[in-house]
């Protein structure tokens, strides 16, 4: 949300090999500025992405202790790694977001300076309240998801239905709560 608020998300999965996606079409990766992926060997990704770009900084959020969870520690000594843990990116309520993205972005430019300077064009009030209020509406999209298909994907923040199976499954659901209610009602 700092950088472009109003751009989908763009998701690296298994690249070269698959391309980056891109609002449901792929695209080069040298055409992102910001790309999300669940791969945590950095090390290779870094080698195989570095080429496209002047560099490459990574955000990791590390979850738990398990080691498909989270980056080497010593990787995140790296001056172009930021490692967060992942109880640093949560929040009650939107209330607590202006402050935690006030931290996060302030964690980014320090973290960056080497690359952005002191005052980063990105870290200015401006571009805070814009992933702010990017993130509002994500949270009212996840909310709005919970009752679609795992089939059902917005583009703009990646976010899928929560129902498995999706929408056929979803729709056997409301059938047979449609039944259980009619069944109910007769006893």
């Amino acid at each position: 949300g700092l950088f472009h608020p109003n751009q989908d998300i763009a998701f690296l999965s298994n690249w070269p090999e698959q391309p980056v996606k891109q609002s449901g079409e792929d695209v080069e990766i040298g055409a992102t500025l910001v790309t999300k992926t669940s791969n945590l060997n950095i090390l290779e990704l870094y080698k195989a992405v570095r080429p496209n770009f002047d560099e490459v900084f990574f955000v990791i959020s590390n979850r738990g202790g398990d080691s498909r969870t989270r980056v080497d520690v010593a990787l995140c000594g790296y001056k172009n790694v930021l490692c967060l843990e992942y109880d640093e990116l949560q929040f009650a309520n939107n209330s607590e977001l202006p402050e935690l993205v006030g931290k996060l972005t302030a964690k980014l430019a320090k973290r960056f300076e080497f690359f952005f300077g002191s005052e980063p064009e990105w870290s200015a009030q401006g571009h805070q309240a814009a992933a702010v209020k990017r993130l509002e509406d994500m949270m009212t999209l996840i909310v709005e998801m919970q009752h679609r298909g795992d089939d059902k994907v917005n583009l703009k923040y990646g976010v899928r239905g929560r129902i498995k199976g999706g929408s056929v499954r979803r729709r056997l659901l409301e059938l047979n709560d449609e039944t259980r209610d009619e069944l109910s009602s007769r006893f």
